[in-house]
């Protein structure tokens, strides 16, 4: 799952911030349990490859450093699912037990099809169209690479490809007709549709078949409901629009939770808290803002959260 950076209010509320990659709470603020977790436990840390990109539970958590090494405070709940790729290397997944380090050795690969992706995965960040050609090789050598698929289908949804994304899903789907990233990403491909009752459906299946468990697909969720909470229809009364930002607020909530310490958390955060700011819910964005720099004191975003604490805090 990847997000983009929220900072711009207006693009936030009006919807045109798009989820990239990617249910228990309502009036309390599912980040506490993140803030004890982050105070209490020591970091998990995982040894691979240097530069190896590193996926906890199928959410992206950064890339090891010159050391090999990546250290995270705040990781998902057990049980942990460590996933590594590195450019050369054969990607590798092992299941965490109860140490706190764990090691992911990777072995060298001549796949051309693992190639082809690893080189698309390079090139998508340079030209999209040409990583999307490298995706489409990949694809060539081996049918059945689902993840080449969902790569190749969210970019061509960055391109505004609707349909050519919404063929690679239905390739990967043949292969792994219950995976909940595929639904998530559809979800996404109809919410850019602007097709609500599609994108709610994609989303909701996603959860379904995840068990719960697709932050993606809770922000994905959060992000159409206020887009609808802030572009209301005729039909939608002022019970429905208040309905649609408790909806907005509790699944955003949900994706916090299960993002953790994962670097899309943040995007998360500071959406939730600009919606809480539209409401004039000034006391809980502080709240959200204050357990945002808790858990992420030393991001880059964190001069820019407490500016937003301190504009909340001055007499209106």
């Amino acid at each position: 799952m990847r997000l983009p950076n929220l900072h711009n209010k207006k693009a936030i509320l009006t919807g045109a911030a798009r989820v990239f990659a990617l249910g228990l709470f309502a009036c309390a603020f599912a980040g506490s349990g993140l803030a004890q977790r982050t105070a209490s436990a020591p970091a998990f840390t995982i040894k691979t490859e240097p530069g190896a990109k590193i996926w906890l539970n199928n959410i992206y958590f950064g890339t090891a450093g010159d050391n090999g090494e990546l250290s995270v405070n705040l990781p998902p709940k057990a049980p942990i699912e460590v996933r590594v790729r590195a450019t050369g290397y054969a990607p590798a997944a092992v299941r965490a037990g109860a140490q706190r380090t764990v090691t992911v050795a990777l072995k060298r690969t001549d796949d051309a099809a693992e190639l082809a992706f690893q080189a698309a995965e390079r090139q998508a960040t340079i030209d999209r169209r040409e990583g999307i050609e490298l995706y489409e090789k990949a694809i060539e050598l081996r049918p059945a690479f689902i993840e080449a698929h969902l790569a190749r289908a969210r970019h061509l949804i960055e391109t505004g490809d609707f349909i050519e994304a919404e063929a690679s899903l239905a390739a990967a789907r043949k292969t792994a007709p219950m995976l909940p990233e595929i639904s998530a990403i559809a979800g996404r491909l109809y919410r850019e549709e602007g097709d609500f009752a599609k994108a709610e459906a994609a989303f909701k299946k996603a959860l379904a078949d995840g068990k719960g468990f697709q932050p993606e697909a809770l922000t994905g969720l959060g992000m159409l409901y206020a887009d609808r909470a802030e572009t209301p229809r005729g039909e939608d009364t002022l019970a429905a629009t208040l309905e649609y930002y408790s909806l907005a607020e509790k699944y955003l909530r949900k994706a916090i939770e299960q993002l953790a310490g994962a670097p899309d958390a943040k995007v998360v955060f500071q959406y939730l808290g600009r919606l809480l700011e539209r409401q004039d819910k000034a006391a809980e964005a502080i709240e959200l803002y204050q357990k945002f720099l808790k858990i992420f004191p030393d991001s880059v975003e964190a001069t820019a959260v407490r500016s937003f604490i301190e504009q909340l805090r001055r007499p209106q």
